[in-house]
């Protein structure tokens, strides 16, 4: 399955087998990272960080569903990589998930829940328990907790693909705004040149 995911964001698969004793065995790429639960346990994401991560897990939920492969149940457990805070998020790790119970496996819906869920927890910093990310984080962008509402829907969940779109369109446009701002804070008579 995974050799049929050929994505930036899906860790490469070298080789696959099956040992004498018929356990199935799989080499891939290694990839060091804080998994999506470390990221959150302490504080919620920044509202940039989180756009980022949507936007490419919603890539790679798409580009999996697009080969139909569904129902990965990506979790907090699952480790991403970035090399910049504007660099794609590699998702590494499929794990449990507070996956959405009111979706069928095999339901694309389900996957979408399931990133929904680990969205709002990224923004909130508390796991997801039924409450609207627009009530448990109003100070977000109206746009953002309004894709993680909808993605966390029982009845309409946006496909992986409208998801991808949405969230490249609020990283366009909600990422600049968040970004400026830190950058500003920064005191220019505080960064030393080292000769």
């Amino acid at each position: 399955i995974l050799e049929a995911l050929q994505h930036p964001g899906v860790p490469r698969v070298f080789e696959c087998g099956v040992l004498g004793d018929k356990r199935p065995w799989t080499a891939m790429e290694i990839i060091d990272g804080p998994t999506l639960g470390e990221l959150t346990r302490e504080t919620p994401l920044a509202i940039a960080d989180l756009v980022l991560a949507i936007r490419t897990i919603g890539e790679v939920l798409e580009h999996a569903h697009a080969r139909g492969v569904i129902h990965q149940r990506l979790g907090e457990g699952a480790i991403v990589r970035t090399h910049s805070r504007h660099a794609p998020f590699t998702v590494v790790g499929w794990g449990s998930a507070g996956t959405r119970d009111g979706a069928a496996p095999g339901d694309p819906a389900r996957d979408v829940g399931t990133l929904g869920a680990l969205a709002f927890r990224g923004l909130t910093g508390r796991p997801f328990t039924g409450a609207s990310a627009r009530d448990e984080a109003p100070a977000a962008p109206l746009e953002l907790a309004t894709l993680i509402d909808e993605m966390l829907s029982e009845s309409s969940v946006p496909a992986a693909t409208d998801v991808r779109v949405r969230a490249a369109w609020l990283a366009d446009t909600i990422v600049p705004r968040h970004t400026l701002p830190e950058m500003k804070a920064i005191d220019p008579f505080a960064v030393r040149i080292n000769p």
